[in-house]
């Protein structure tokens, strides 16, 4: 909004300040292919207000469109980024209570306002203004109103759930309230499954554990994440679950190849079957780009051989291997080491 702000910054009498909104209407006119409509509408609202008073939201609510009071949000950041630079606090905080109780927060916690702050931090609308104001309020040394405004932010559901919950779980079991750090590292589980989300949970539910864990796999089955599922029955040992969802993955190399490197102790036979097919249908497309990718899938067939006490059979697949392609000496370069 520099615009915006630089229009803001100007003293005029309304005789220019009218002159100034025609020329730049003019202007706009002519640029306005190359401005973003967003960019456009605020500079046009800015000369069309000024710093005169906005439309009432309490009051005057359904007389404007949604669009319009972004916009006058956008105008009001512009008018506090001016009272900012220009060192007009009282005016910025006056501003800032009204139009944008988060700034004014940070702005009070700046000054070392702390209580005043606490006070304020009630009027805070989204998850993720509680998360940044309590950081700030634990780095203040209030740990007790940064917890409980996180767990009011937490309570919310909102877009920064995963960030406020991994921020408030370890703090809340620091505190030794492990009831709420179960329920923080659940909620971050809930909007972004994870490995180590997984292991905290199951860490802190104890007895619970086994009426917790299949809605932990649902809710990973749910929002399609294959590659947490195969994590978690890889950390139970799970082998055979594991390797069915690599294999119903189509399309997911990476996992099948992290399942097969994964369980060749434990699933040889597979391992080698799958590296050997993966290879095969690699180095039959004849590109020489993929040899490198080919060869590390044999690795893993060589691993599984090794670990079956089958190292003759390897040998005797990988040197008919190197005869059959013996007129492919980037494919030999590739496996020369295998």
């Amino acid at each position: 909004m520099p615009m915006a702000e630089a229009i803001l910054s100007l003293e005029m009498d309304s005789k220019s300040h009218k002159a100034l909104q025609e020329s730049i209407q003019e202007l706009m006119d002519n640029l306005d292919e190359t401005i973003e409509e967003s960019e456009l509408d605020v500079i046009l609202a800015t000369l069309e207000y000024g710093w005169d008073e906005l439309p009432d939201p309490e009051s005057q609510w359904e007389e404007y469109d949604e669009e319009d009071w972004m916009l006058f949000d956008e105008l009001q950041k512009a008018r506090l980024n001016v009272l900012k630079r220009q060192g007009r606090e009282d005016e910025f905080l006056q501003l800032a209570q009204k139009a944008d109780p988060h700034r004014y927060v940070l702005e009070l916690l700046q000054l070392g306002q702390v209580d005043e702050a606490i006070e304020a931090s009630q009027k805070l609308r989204y998850d993720s203004e509680m998360l940044s104001v309590a950081q700030k309020l634990h780095e203040a040394g209030k740990l007790d109103e940064a917890i409980a405004l996180a767990e009011r932010g937490l309570d919310m559901k909102g877009n920064a759930v995963y960030e406020l919950a991994t921020w408030l779980a370890p703090l809340e079991e620091s505190q030794g309230r492990k009831e709420m750090a179960l329920l923080a590292y659940r909620s971050a589980f809930d909007a972004h499954p994870a490995i180590e989300l997984y292991r905290h949970i199951k860490r802190l539910s104890g007895s619970n554990w086994e009426n917790l864990r299949p809605a932990l796999l649902k809710k990973a089955r749910e929002m399609h994440y294959s590659d947490i599922l195969v994590d978690i029955h890889l950390e139970e040992n799970e082998w055979d679950e594991a390797i069915k969802i690599a294999e119903n993955d189509f399309g997911s190399f990476h996992l099948l190849e992290k399942v097969a490197d994964a369980v060749i102790p434990h699933r040889p036979d597979w391992v080698i079957r799958v590296a050997i097919k993966q290879a095969e249908s690699l180095i039959a497309q004849t590109q020489s780009k993929l040899y490198p990718v080919a060869a590390r899938w044999l690795e893993h067939a060589k691993k599984a051989y090794h670990h079956k006490g089958q190292a003759a059979e390897w040998k005797t697949y990988i040197d008919s291997l190197r005869v059959v392609y013996a007129r492919r000496p980037a494919l030999q370069k590739a496996i020369e080491k295998l």
